[in-house]
């Protein structure tokens, strides 16, 4: 938004509260300033005030407002980090489905029908087969792939052959905390964990 001769495109906006404009508090006080300088007024409805950064009192204030909110998330995370801990230190499952398995009330089960599809896939890799040619083999079989929750005939890959060769868990090792989610400059973003990955062993998933 630039201020010109040009009136703004909107005169006023309006927001729950300011941590709707932005989750990184720097991005969130640029904004703000490129609002203000286009002659754009912000409104929170929750604290039924304007969001203003044309003092500096009002530039402080907003941007301790945009830093707590930071903070909450950040603490938000951690403790549904925690609770995902907890879970797998319980011999539950953490994670999102996973093809040659049934997941229901946090307990991973084999599905004995995908359980043949995921011994092949290793048998072919054995021989040995790439990726793309373990997936070529299996499409012309017509095996079906678990996509959405639902068991439906689509085409297998290179890429998700590869995602289940490299995955412990179909040895009976399960892991977690190898990588976690972070916002860099609002974004989420995916690293690697700075804290040891957690493993156990489980025969049954073999």
């Amino acid at each position: 938004l630039e201020r010109g001769d040009a009136p703004a495109p909107f005169q006023a906006l309006v927001v729950s509260e300011q941590s709707r404009i932005g989750r990184d508090a720097i991005l969130t006080m640029m904004v703000l300033k490129s609002l203000s300088d286009a002659g754009v007024k912000v409104f929170g409805y929750l604290d039924d005030r304007e969001i203003a950064v044309t003092k500096d009192v009002e530039l402080v204030q907003a941007f301790i407002t945009s830093w707590s909110s930071d903070q909450e998330r950040v603490k938000g995370g951690q403790r549904a980090r925690d609770a995902l801990l907890r879970k797998f230190e319980q011999g539950r499952s953490v994670g999102g489905k996973l093809f040659g398995y049934d997941t229901k009330g946090g307990t991973r089960t084999v599905n004995a029908a995908e359980a043949d599809v995921v011994r092949q896939i290793f048998k072919m890799r054995a021989e040995p087969l790439g990726y793309y040619r373990i997936a070529q083999r299996l499409n012309a079989d017509g095996v079906a792939v678990a996509r959405g929750g639902r068991r439906e005939r689509s085409l297998w890959y290179g890429a998700q052959v590869g995602s289940i060769l490299r995955n412990s868990t179909y040895a009976g090792r399960v892991t977690w905390g190898k990588t976690r989610q972070v916002r860099r400059y609002g974004k989420r973003a995916t690293e690697r964990s700075p804290e040891s990955a957690r493993e156990r062993i489980d025969e049954s998933l073999r």
